[in-house]
């Protein structure tokens, strides 16, 4: 920021986080600016939400189509279009999640080397020889960053491994076993972390009424939610008494219900 002439830059000791350059205050025309140092920085915070919604709609679909193979009992009933356009974009989601979670860990390394970020640490300066404190470490935020970092890093690379396998060339050299395994358990374990990432850099937040603007939840709380919803509904289809009956049904079982008959019937 440049220093101009008549410029007066100074900390405003009631703003706890926040460097206030004013200009001319003997200029009634001249407004006051006040830079307000984000944090997280809301293009990080915005790749994040991306990168975890984009991620649930790839798991979000096949859940969909077990609990329609669930109510009518038979593999052999044709999806809804909808829901068949969207199991064949899944590959696209996945891209599209791994380039916003490229973007967000990239953004996130840059920020310590903004210049908001050097005013931010002349503000934290400021408020600890104000308070007179020797030592500004605090215990349990340090383990909710070495944790939220660690965290980030698994569910990056895991991510990268999920993009490097649906290339065709790579995929084509796997077996089905394999590639099953890398898409859809690792999968799945890459979207727990990523959810777990975004709860463990929320820490206490959840019950922090100033994180709700103008009533609005926050980036964190949006970005968790489809993919809680989707582990939710992995978890309960992994129950013992669906988890057998998908199998047999995978496996051309069919129940004896009205519909199938109807269209056995039909097919014969």
């Amino acid at each position: 920021m440049e220093k101009r002439e008549g410029d007066n830059h100074g900390i405003d000791q009631n703003a706890g986080q926040s460097i206030m350059p004013r200009r001319n205050r003997g200029n009634p025309s001249n407004l006051n600016v006040d830079m307000q140092v984000t944090n997280p920085p809301e293009a990080a915070a915005l790749f994040n939400l991306h990168q975890a919604h984009h991620f649930a709609l790839v798991y979000l679909p096949g859940i969909l189509a077990a609990g329609f193979q669930l109510y009518f009992g038979t593999k052999y009933k044709r999806f809804p279009q909808w829901l068949d356009r969207w199991m064949l974009s899944r590959k696209q989601f996945g891209l599209l999640s791994f380039f916003f979670a490229t973007m967000h860990a990239c953004y996130s390394l840059c920020y310590p080397m903004r210049r908001s970020y050097r005013y931010k640490l002349l503000n934290w300066a400021f408020q600890q020889v104000k308070q007179k404190k020797e030592n500004a470490w605090i215990e349990h935020d340090v383990w909710r960053m070495e944790i939220y970092v660690s965290l980030g890093i698994l569910g990056l690379a895991l991510l990268a491994l999920l993009a490097i396998t649906s290339i065709p060339s790579v995929s084509h050299s796997l077996t089905w076993r394999e590639f099953r395994y890398i898409q859809s358990k690792m999968g799945y374990l890459a979207l727990l972390l990523c959810t777990v990432h975004a709860l463990v850099f929320a820490w206490n937040k959840w019950v922090d009424v100033n994180q709700f603007i103008w009533y609005t939840p926050p980036s964190f709380m949006v970005a968790v939610f489809l993919p809680i919803v989707v582990l939710l509904c992995k978890c309960i289809l992994l129950l013992p008494c669906f988890r057998r009956r998908i199998k047999k049904i995978r496996c051309g079982w069919e129940a004896t219900t009205q519909t199938n008959q109807t269209s056995m019937t039909s097919r014969l």
